[in-house]
């Protein structure tokens, strides 16, 4: 038999080698357009950064040593550019003799991949653009860097490619524009998780949500400014109206099947565009077969079909298309036809210090299909003991139908944000989903623990408890966007003063869960809807217990605490921002009274901080060291609530170190009022910090004074400072 196959890399060089295997008979041919058969596409973005630094180690496999292996006859520069179904015949265009020929096939595989997605920009010319799909594209982009110095970038789009793109130009030392059409970047998963990548990149570079490239205009080597010595120069202009110049534009807004020599041979091409294909991968022609990022595949969720360009799946898909054309030359040769039993589009992508993966579908493709009715889970998880050094917490959101308490619910989806151990919770859930497996399964798994690796609950176990409390109404949780769809809901904030100080949910009442029983039922009024939270939600959980123990009814738990709630209003984007989490002064160089937080998870490291100031003499300085991710983040607030300085804040991996100034007698009360003028200034500003009744009282006294000597008066009160003003007797408040 002789089977011809028109692609290489992921799809085209595995069905090559598997057919090889299974037959040593057959005449197999490989045409490949390019040079390259086989080639890790996906590391090709860090060979661009040195990352990788041999591109010989991105070549898999070159078409002698594919021979040497495994007798296929590889011709490379030929590219097939029509098929004759009926007389089962190829024609094929051969680059370098710059002619034609045919080529007859008993059975064919067309893995032609997917073409680059160019949106339309005005002044945009192809030859003024560049995009990664292989090692020729890779090799001219750096080659490109080189020979014009660009020191400015713009990448058009926020999928894998793009951020890996974004991610390796910055490490290579360019400063990177991302702009991305779409309200976020990876579309795979739901904007609250994706706005954790948006931090993180706003950190690194300079990134446009919802926006689009409107012009490109090229000002270098023209007659406007022939004395340009940086070499090529584009203007860009943005649908926002902002205004740039960079060095080289990458495009990277997505992909579409490359399906041209399908459609002129008349295969079926489905309707999002892919080639279709049976669960043997037969096309509508019985001797033709497909694989890879032209076909149109089912998802294993939905049933419906979707395009889903992954590396995993057309391996998988060339080795079952191979296996099916075997099967029809020798039926017996396999026991079970082998069928492609449908993608769950599991992927991750690095971006920096983080990783994002996910499986299944997300809220946004679950909500826009009225007949599921879901659950949504989040937790912020360490990635091992929190008291062994490096532990680094993710976010994981998992998605499940909500059934009538059996044990028949379906998984839909997870999605993870994290540094560490990301991968591993994303791999186990789409195994489970994979055999079958039930949300509440994930509470009789048993993992390996040891402090280095994971913790003694792991997270995949957690999902499965909250899921059981959930089915028992031992708890009712809600998410901060349904939470804000409620009536006059009160929000109970169950964190300590300390951890408030640094943010909270506005007008929100703080009673710390170890004071919760004391105050009731004084402070809680049963005839509102209670949303409590936390942090993270585990001790919102034991609120809500007391809660309902106590009668409490109209209560729900907000699903991942406060931290979820600022994924889903995340603070303004910062453009720009140096890769230094902050810096105002990285050179002091003085006498240090050293604290050693690492281990400690909030809010440890800022009320062990707090301690310490409280016994410092104004003037002394601390060098503070924690591992705690979101400490970065807390020093900040603190110090801006407590009046403190903090002199420099920087991290290494997932070592921070911040330099703290004492700046007040007491950090614990705070001085009472502190006064920003100059004594010539007609505008003073009194910031006040304690929660001090008398010390707050005697502040207005002092701005009414400076007010009748015609100074114009601000009154800045802090979160400490705002306690004054909160009524305790909640439930008795009436109008």
């Amino acid at each position: 038999m002789k089977i011809c196959i028109v692609g290489g890399v992921a799809g085209g060089a595995s069905a090559a080698a598997r057919l090889r295997r299974l037959c040593e008979n057959n005449q197999i041919i490989l045409f490949e357009k390019d040079e390259h058969i086989s080639f890790a596409n996906c590391g090709l973005p860090y060979h661009i950064s040195g990352k990788i630094r041999r591109k010989e180690s991105l070549i898999l496999w070159d078409k002698e040593s594919f021979y040497a292996r495994h007798n296929v006859e590889v011709r490379t520069f030929q590219e097939v550019v029509a098929i004759d179904c009926e007389k089962k015949e190829l024609t094929v265009f051969d680059k370098s003799r710059d002619g034609t020929y045919q080529e007859s096939y008993d059975k064919l595989i067309l893995s032609p991949g997917a073409k680059n997605f160019i949106p339309p920009t005005a002044g945009l010319k192809e030859d003024q653009l560049f995009s990664l799909r292989n090692v020729a594209d890779m090799e001219q982009i750096i080659d490109f860097i080189r020979v014009n110095n660009v020191t400015k970038a713009l990448v058009v789009g926020g999928g894998p490619i793009g951020l890996e793109v974004g991610e390796n130009l910055v490490e290579k030392g360019i400063a990177v524009t991302l702009v991305e059409r779409a309200p976020q970047v990876m579309l795979p998963l739901d904007l609250e998780m994706a706005n954790i990548l948006h931090q993180e990149l706003s950190k690194k570079l300079k990134l446009y949500l919802s926006t689009s490239v409107q012009t490109v205009r090229k000002i270098g080597e023209c007659s406007e400014c022939s004395d340009c010595s940086d070499g090529i120069k584009y203007k860009i202009k943005l649908s926002s109206g902002e205004e740039f110049e960079c060095g080289i534009i990458i495009i990277a807004a997505g992909v579409r099947p490359e399906i041209g020599l399908a459609q002129k041979a008349g295969l079926a091409i489905g309707k999002t565009g892919g080639i279709i294909v049976d669960e043997h991968l037969r096309t509508s022609d019985p001797h033709i077969y497909a694989v890879g990022d032209a076909i149109e595949v089912k998802n294993f969720v939905t049933q419906e079909d979707n395009l889903i360009p992954l590396a995993g799946p057309a391996n998988r898909q060339a080795r079952i298309a191979s296996d099916n054309i075997m099967m029809s030359q020798n039926k017996d040769i396999f026991t079970h036809p082998p069928t492609y039993r449908q993608t769950q589009g599991t992927s991750i992508v690095k971006v920096f210090a983080l990783r994002a993966a996910c499986t299944g579908i997300n809220e946004r493709t679950i909500s826009k299909n009225k007949k599921y009715q879901y659950q949504s889970i989040f937790i912020h998880p360490l990635s091992h003991a929190g008291y062994y050094p490096g532990a680094e917490q993710m976010t994981l959101k998992i998605l499940y139908l909500r059934g009538d308490g059996h044990d028949d619910v379906k998984i839909l989806g997870a999605q993870c944000v994290g540094a560490e151990g990301v991968d591993k919770k994303i791999d186990i859930i789409a195994a489970i989903m994979r055999a079958g497996g039930k949300v509440y399964d994930f509470k009789d798994m048993e993992f390996c623990y040891a402090p280095p690796y994971n913790q003694a609950k792991d997270p995949i176990n957690m999902l499965g408890f909250i899921s059981d409390n959930i089915r028992n109404g031992l708890v009712r949780f809600i998410d901060p966007v349904k939470a804000q769809a409620l009536a006059n809901p009160l929000y109970l904030d169950v964190r300590t003063e300390e951890e408030v100080s640094l943010g909270k949910i506005p007008a929100a009442l703080n009673i710390p869960l170890d004071s919760l029983r004391g105050r009731l039922p004084q402070e809680m009024p049963k005839d509102r809807t209670i949303v409590v939270y936390c942090k993270v939600g585990i001790r919102a959980y034991s609120a809500c217990r007391i809660l309902m123990e106590n009668g409490y009814e109209k209560l729900y738990c907000l699903s991942g605490g406060y931290k979820t709630y600022l994924q889903f209003f995340p603070p303004p984007l910062e453009l720009n921002s140096s890769s230094v989490i902050s810096s105002e002064n990285q050179s002091v160089q003085e006498t240090f009274i050293e604290l050693d937080l690492s281990g400690m998870q909030c809010p440890g490291p800022i009320v062990k901080l707090r301690a310490k100031l409280d016994q410092s003499a104004n003037g002394e300085r601390l060098k503070v060291i924690a591992t705690d991710p979101g400490f970065a983040r807390d020093i900040r607030a603190f110090c801006n609530s407590t009046g403190n300085t903090l002199l420099s804040l920087k991290q290494d991996n997932n070592i921070i170190t911040a330099i703290v100034e004492k700046r007040m007698s007491d950090a614990s009360n705070c001085a009472t009022v502190h006064c920003a003028t100059a004594p010539a200034s007609s505008k003073k500003t009194i910031i006040i910090f304690s929660n001090d009744l008398d010390k707050a009282l005697a502040s207005f006294v002092i701005a009414n004074g400076a007010k009748a000597m015609g100074s114009d008066v601000t009154m800045f009160f802090t979160f400490w400072g705002l306690n004054v003003l909160r009524r305790r007797d909640v439930s008795s408040t009436t109008g």
